[in-house]
């Protein structure tokens, strides 16, 4: 009756219900920690009806706009991370709610068929909060740590704070966070998914920033080569099932420990 992921006291009541409704009569009055009465349910088949929520105050993606938005709230801009929360400390807390419609690209990773966050939404998060903390120089991203995976709904949203906390002018951490709203006390709890450093880094040429690597040197060792299309079967055998979305990479040369990869924007993302 106890499942990884899920707060006992829920599932043993929700097994509880089940039994109920298969015709087994539980002792409820032993089951109820608190004082109450039952009451009678109506006997006739309920009506069933979507309702849909009045979308006054939410932008494209469902978030607060306008109006919805408190008083120490403020727009972002961001594609990711809609809001920002103000306050009188030196960290930047930004936030949004995420969801499959809003964002389909979502629909194209899942591991063992649950929907997982991919990595790079956590890379890209860390980015729009350097660029809305620093301006809009070009970033990158060191020492990133996923410490824990984010499921996602299939249905409904799903939200995200990012915290930057600057060291100066130029860099920074970033703590991307999760509400769990499965929780016993109904006021959720935040989860921890992944940290990371970000600073400003110098440009060479327009728009490709200094990678310190010497791509020629790494095809010299790296002698294994591997078409895209084997290697994202392989993914698919140990249950990792991308979608189109997620299969950038065209062409691998690889060995033990060490890798290169080509990889195009897929189609259909150009404009993304």
């Amino acid at each position: 009756s106890l499942r990884r992921g899920r707060a006992d006291q829920r599932q043993i009541t929700e097994a509880l219900a089940q039994a109920y409704v298969s015709g087994h009569r539980p002792d409820f009055a032993a089951f109820q920690r608190i004082r109450g009465h039952a009451v009678e349910l109506p006997t006739y088949p309920f009506q069933r009806r979507r309702h849909w929520v009045d979308g006054r105050g939410l932008d494209k993606r469902g978030t607060r706009t306008g109006p919805a938005l408190g008083s120490a709230q403020k727009e972002t801009g961001c594609p990711l991370l809609s809001y920002r929360h103000l306050s009188p400390r030196k960290e930047v807390i930004l936030e949004s709610e995420l969801d499959v419609d809003s964002l389909p690209i979502l629909r194209d990773h899942r591991v063992h068929g649950v929907l997982l966050m991919p990595a790079p939404i956590y890379l890209e998060m860390g980015l729009e909060a350097a660029q809305y903390a620093l301006g809009s120089s070009a970033h990158g991203i060191w020492n990133v740590t996923i410490s824990q995976p984010c499921i996602l709904p299939e249905e409904g949203s799903r939200t995200f704070q990012v915290i930057w906390t600057p060291k100066d002018g130029k860099t920074g951490s970033v703590e991307v966070f999760s509400l769990d709203e499965r929780t016993d006390n109904g006021e959720g709890s935040w989860i921890l998914h992944a940290t990371g450093e970000v600073r400003a880094t110098e440009m060479e040429g327009r728009s490709r920033p200094a990678s310190g690597v010497d791509v020629e040197d790494v095809l010299r060792r790296c002698t294994q080569e591997v078409s895209g299309d084997v290697y994202y079967a392989g993914l698919m055998k140990h249950g990792a099932a991308f979608g189109p979305s997620f299969q950038a990479i065209t062409r691998l040369w690889r060995r033990d420990s060490e890798a290169v990869a080509r990889i195009a924007l897929p189609d259909g993302l150009a404009g993304e």
